[in-house]
C-alpha cells in the first residue's frame, strides 16, 4: 500500500469536515473521578476472560487506481444472520484548485456479512443510487432489506430525495420511492431496535415556532407506524438523546442537550404512541452524558460502551454494572475503543472493529473492517496474577502503548496491567463561548487542577493507579510522596541509542519520576540571527527588542499578563522551587515581573479582534511560536518561513533554549507493589519496535534510531509530489494549500536533531502554584501592590502548599 502522511489526511479531511459532518466511534470515560479502583487485587479463576475471533473483511472497491486517504464504518443492522455495515471514504485529492466532485473522491457502500461464519456476502456500491452531486445521507437494514435515504442534487433539477431498498442477499433494488418533508427539517436521526419495534428518532427544528423537539416514528413487527412529538414549553429539545428500556413496549427516551441545560425525559408508551415527562429525580442515579451510543438487545437489556469496556443498566436495581472490561480479552485495547457494539447475548459480545479512519505518518490503516467475536470463557488464564492499575487520561492509551502492554500481560508471571477509565478530565466551559485565548487557557488549567489533585490524593490514600501514563506535564505530582524515582533503572541508556539529554531534563531535583517516551519541541520558530547572545533563546531584553523591531509590536504567545507571567515563570520553574522550598527573592522572578508588567495587556485579545490575528498570514510572518511534535511539522515551519530553521527559547533572564513539551511519558506511583515489574513495562515502550510504532503516531521518540527512521523517511516524502497538500498558509485563521518553497535536505534534519539536543528542561506545569500566580500577580501588574509586598504572600501561599504534600 502507499503510504500517506497524517498532514496530508489532516488537510484533506479540513476540506471533507465542510463537506459532511464525521463521527468518530471515540466513547467517555463511564466512572466518576476518584472512585476506587481494582489496584493491587488478585485476579481469580472465575474472574471474566474472553475468547476471542476476528473476521477481517475487506469491502469490493475498484479504487480506479486512487488513494484512499480516510474511511469510516458504521453498523447499520443486523438480524440473526446477516450484519450490514456502511463504510465512507475519502480518495486524496491533488489539486484542491479544482472542482470538488462528490463522486469522484468518495465512495459509500453497505457491506453485507454473514453473522454466523463472518464471511462477506456482498458488497453494495451505493453510489450507484446518485445523480449529479449526489449524497448518501442514512443507511440502515431491517427485515432482509437495507434501505438508502438519497439526497440528488443538480442545477437544472434542484434537490430531490429518495428512499431505496436494496435485497441484503441479492444486492437487487426492490424499491425506489420518492421522499417529501414537511416544512420542518431535522439536526440528526438515530434509529433503534427495541423488541418489536423500532424507532426512528428526529431531532427536528419547527420553522414557525423557531423550537427544537424530537419526532418518533415506531414501527411495530407487521410494518404498522405511528408518531409522537417530545416538545416542552419554553425549552429548546436538541443535541443528544439516550434510549433506555422500561419494559418491552415502554422506553425512558432522555435529551441531554437543551436550552434548560438539564436532561429532559420521557416515558414513551410505544404501543400506543404516547409520551409524558418524567421526573428526573426517578433516574438521577444515570449519568446520561456517559452514554454515546446504546444497544438494546433481544431481552431489552440495555447496554453501552465506554472507555474500558461496555456497560449494562439495571433500571429494575437502579445500578449500572460493568459487562465486559476491554483488559479481559487478548485484544489490542486501542481496537477495542475504535469499536461500536453489534450484540451482546448469551455471554457473548460482537463488536464492529476499525470504525473510524485512523492514518499515521508513515501508513494508513486497511481500507476494510473487522468482526470481533468475544466468548466468556470458562476460567480467566491470569488466575493468580496481581492486578496493576495503569492511569491514562479518559481511559485511552494508543496503540503501541496498548501492544506494550499485552506484551507484558503475557510475559510477566505475577502482575496484569489493566487500563482504568475512572478519571476523566472535565472542561469547565464545555457550554460556555470562549473569547480569548485566556478563556481557553483557565478552563485546562481548572481542569487540570481538579485532575492532578484527584490523582494526588488518591496515590496517598493507597487507592490510586499504578503506573502513569501522560502525566509528564503534571508538575504537581512529581515528589518522592507521589512518585518513584526511576533513575536507577535508566542510568544505563546509551546516549548514541537514545536522547539523553531529553531524560536528564525531565528531572526534577535530579530524580526521574517521569520517564519520557515521545516529545515535543516548544519554541520560537525563526531564523538564527534573530536569537540571543545565547544562540538559543532571548533574555527579557533582547526578546523585548525582537518583539518591537523584529516582530512590529506583535507579540507571539498571545496571553493577558497572568497566564503570560505563568508561561515564563514555568519555562523556568527549576530556578524558584528546588528541594521542595520556594523562593521567589531573587532577581530572576522580578526580572519576569517587569517584563510582563511593561510589555503585556492585561487581557488577551479576543478571538477574531486584529491583535489576536496579527501575523496569522504565514506568507509574511517571519518567526511561529510553535511545538513541533514530528519532523514533518518542523519543515512544514522552515517552509512557512522561508527558510528559517531555529528554534529557540521564549523570554527568560538567562537566555535559555526551547522548551520539551511531553507527549508520552510514564511514571510509577510511590504505592505500587513492585517497582521492578512496574519499569519492566517501561522498559518495553522503550524498546526498538514500540519506539519505532510511536513515532508512528505523535510526537519525536527519545529512541534517536527510531527518530531517524522517522527523519529518513519524512524528509523523502516532503519533496515528492505527493507532498504538495501538506503545506498550508493561514489567512484569517483559515487554512489555505500553498506551495512548497523549500527543497529539504538531510541538514534539514540535522538540524532538527541538534535543536533536540540543545533542550534542557520540561514545559512541566503545577497548576496549584500556577493559580496562586494568577490570583496574586496581578495586584503588581496593576499597580494596586508593590512587587515584594506580592513575593511575600506568593511565597508563603506556595510553600504551605508544598508543605502540605510533605516535600
Amino acid at each position: 500500500m502507499r503510504r500517506t502522511s497524517f498532514e496530508k489526511v489532516l488537510s484533506m479531511a479540513l476540506v471533507f469536515t465542510i463537506l459532511l459532518t464525521l463521527t468518530s466511534c471515540g466513547k467517555k470515560a463511564s466512572d466518576k473521578t476518584g472512585n476506587s479502583g481494582q489496584t493491587h487485587r488478585t485476579i481469580t479463576s472465575e474472574d471474566p476472560w474472553f475468547d476471542t475471533k476476528i473476521y477481517s473483511i475487506e469491502p469490493d472497491l475498484d479504487t480506479k487506481g486512487k488513494e484512499v486517504v480516510f474511511r469510516e464504518h458504521s453498523l447499520v443492522g443486523t438480524d440473526d444472520k446477516y450484519i450490514v455495515v456502511f463504510t465512507r471514504g475519502y480518495f486524496f485529492q491533488s489539486n484542491f484548485d479544482t472542482e470538488y466532485s462528490v463522486r469522484d473522491h468518495e465512495y459509500c457502500l453497505a457491506t453485507v456479512v454473514d453473522r454466523n461464519t463472518g464471511e462477506k456476502i456482498r458488497t453494495v456500491d451505493l453510489q450507484d443510487y446518485l445523480e449529479g452531486d449526489g449524497t448518501i445521507t442514512d443507511v440502515s437494514y431491517e427485515n432482509g432489506r437495507i434501505t438508502s435515504a438519497v439526497q440528488n442534487w443538480s442545477f437544472d433539477y434542484g434537490s430531490s430525495d429518495v428512499e431505496i431498498e436494496t435485497d441484503v442477499l441479492t444486492g437487487e433494488v426492490l424499491e425506489k420511492r420518492p421522499v417529501s418533508y414537511s416544512d420542518d427539517f431535522t439536526y440528526d436521526r438515530k434509529r433503534i431496535g427495541i423488541g418489536k419495534y423500532t424507532v426512528l428518532a428526529e431531532n427536528m427544528h419547527d420553522l414557525e415556532a423557531y423550537a427544537d423537539y424530537y419526532l418518533l416514528t415506531i414501527t411495530d413487527s407487521e410494518g404498522k407506524e405511528s408518531q409522537v412529538e417530545l416538545k416542552k414549553e419554553k425549552t429548546n429539545l436538541s443535541g443528544s438523546a439516550v434510549v433506555l428500556t422500561l419494559s418491552e413496549e415502554k422506553i425512558l427516551f432522555t435529551i441531554t442537550q437543551t436550552s434548560a441545560n438539564v436532561p429532559i425525559h420521557f416515558e414513551v408508551d410505544l404501543k400506543n404512541a404516547k409520551a409524558v415527562e418524567a421526573d428526573g429525580k426517578e433516574y438521577d442515579w444515570i449519568d446520561f452524558k456517559e452514554i454515546q451510543k446504546e444497544h438494546i438487545d433481544k431481552d431489552c437489556q440495555t447496554y453501552f460502551p465506554t472507555s474500558d469496556g461496555i456497560s449494562k443498566i439495571d433500571m429494575k436495581n437502579k445500578r449500572v454494572e460493568e459487562f465486559f472490561n476491554y483488559d479481559a480479552c487478548s485484544i489490542n485495547h486501542t481496537l477495542l475503543n475504535d469499536t461500536e457494539l453489534v450484540d451482546c447475548y448469551d455471554g457473548k459480545v460482537i463488536l464492529l472493529g476499525g470504525c473510524y479512519g485512523m492514518i499515521s505518518s508513515r501508513g494508513v490503516s486497511k481500507t476494510g473492517f473487522d468482526i470481533y467475536v468475544l466468548s466468556k470463557a470458562k476460567e480467566n488464564p491470569h488466575a493468580g496474577k496481581t492486578l496493576l492499575e495503569l492511569y491514562a487520561a479518559n481511559g485511552y492509551v494508543n496503540h503501541p502503548v496498548a501492544e506494550a502492554i499485552l506484551e507484558f500481560n503475557e510475559k510477566n508471571r505475577n502482575y496484569f496491567i489493566e487500563v482504568t477509565g475512572r478519571y476523566t478530565i472535565d472542561m469547565v466551559r464545555t457550554n460556555l463561548p470562549s473569547e480569548s485565548q485566556d478563556d481557553v487557557d483557565n478552563d485546562m488549567l481548572q481542569a487540570n487542577l481538579v485532575l492532578n489533585d484527584s490523582l494526588a490524593m488518591d496515590i496517598l490514600s493507597g487507592s490510586g493507579p499504578d503506573i502513569l501514563l501522560l502525566s509528564g506535564d503534571m508538575g504537581r505530582l512529581s515528589y518522592s510522596n507521589y512518585l518513584v524515582d526511576l533513575s536507577k533503572y535508566f542510568s544505563d541508556l546509551d546516549p548514541a541509542k537514545y536522547f539523553a539529554n531529553i531524560f536528564e531534563a525531565a528531572k526534577t531535583d535530579g530524580k526521574l519520576y517521569q520517564v519520557p517516551v515521545t516529545f515535543g519541541i516548544k519554541g520560537i520558530h525563526t531564523d538564527a540571527k534573530n536569537a540571543g547572545a545565547s544562540g538559543q533563546g532571548f533574555t527579557t531584553k533582547e526578546y523585548e527588542e525582537f518583539l518591537y523591531d523584529t516582530l512590529s509590536g506583535f507579540d507571539l504567545i498571545i496571553s493577558g499578563q497572568a497566564l503570560y507571567f505563568t508561561t515564563l515563570f514555568n519555562g523556568m520553574r527549576d530556578k524558584f522551587i528546588v528541594n521542595g522550598k520556594a523562593d521567589f527573592s531573587g532577581p530572576e522572578f522580578a526580572e519576569l515581573a517587569d517584563y510582563v508588567k511593561k510589555n503585556i495587556p492585561e487581557k488577551a485579545p479576543e478571538f477574531g479582534s486584529e491583535d489576536a490575528n496579527a501575523g496569522i498570514d504565514l506568507n509574511s510572518r517571519i518567526a511561529l511560536y510553535s511545538t513541533y511534535r514530528t519532523p514533518m511539522k518542523y519543515l512544514n515551519g522552515i517552509n512557512a518561513l522561508k527558510g528559517a530553521r531555529a528554534v529557540l527559547g521564549i523570554p527568560s533572564t538567562d537566555g535559555r533554549g526551547p522548551q520539551i513539551e511531553s507527549i508520552c511519558s510514564i511514571a510509577v506511583s510511590s504505592q505500587a507493589p513492585d517497582v521492578d515489574a512496574c519499569a519492566e513495562f517501561v522498559r518495553i515502550l522503550l524498546s526498538d519496535e514500540v519506539q519505532s510504532k510511536m513515532a508512528d503516531i505523535e510526537g519525536i521518540p527519545v529512541n534517536r534510531t527510531a527518530f531517524r527512521e522517522l527523519a529518513d523517511y519524512v524528509l523523502e516524502y516532503a519533496n515528492s509530489p505527493e507532498a504538495e497538500n501538506d503545506f498550508f498558509s493561514y489567512v484569517d485563521g483559515i487554512p489555505e494549500p500553498d506551495v512548497r518553497r523549500i527543497d529539504f535536505t538531510k541538514d534539514d534534519m540535522a538540524e532538527f536533531e541538534k535543536i533536540i539536543l540543545s533542550c534542557s528542561h520540561y514545559d512541566s506545569a503545577d497548576p496549584s502554584i500556577d493559580m496562586i500566580l494568577i490570583e496574586e500577580m496581578p495586584a503588581y501588574f496593576l499597580g494596586q501592590k508593590d512587587l515584594p509586598s506580592v513575593i511575600k504572600i506568593i511565597t508563603d501561599r506556595v510553600q504551605t502548599v508544598l508543605n502540605e504534600r510533605g516535600t
